[in-house]
């Protein structure tokens, strides 16, 4: 999956957690998700900002850029990091390709 962002336009990004099949993770189990996004090098432009559920059930999530993340131009990888009490419990996206393409237009 890929976002396309205009450079310094700030959103809110809605995503749907997915298993290997495809299919809607339930995140009840979860206490809580980070968001992170970094450069094909693996320089990270956001490192585990906090995001929110949505609807567990259904494994809807979202997370809100903010000026900084959004401050310059690039195509960058991004995933979700859910928590167990303050453990990383399991990185999960919505493409099988394991992370989302972020692209920051000028």
């Amino acid at each position: 999956m890929t976002l396309s962002i205009k450079k310094g336009v700030r959103l809110e990004w809605t995503a749907t957690v997915k298993d290997s099949d495809g299919n809607a993770l339930n995140l009840t189990s979860y206490d809580s998700i980070k968001f992170t996004m970094q450069k094909d090098d693996g320089t990270k432009i956001i490192d585990e900002a906090v995001a929110s559920f949505v609807t567990k059930a259904s494994g809807t999530v979202t997370y809100a850029f903010t000026d900084a993340d959004v401050a310059n131009a690039g195509k960058f990888r991004a995933y979700f990091t859910l928590f167990k009490g303050t453990s990383p419990a399991i990185r999960r996206l919505s493409s099988p390709s394991n992370f989302f393409v972020i692209e920051i237009n000028e």
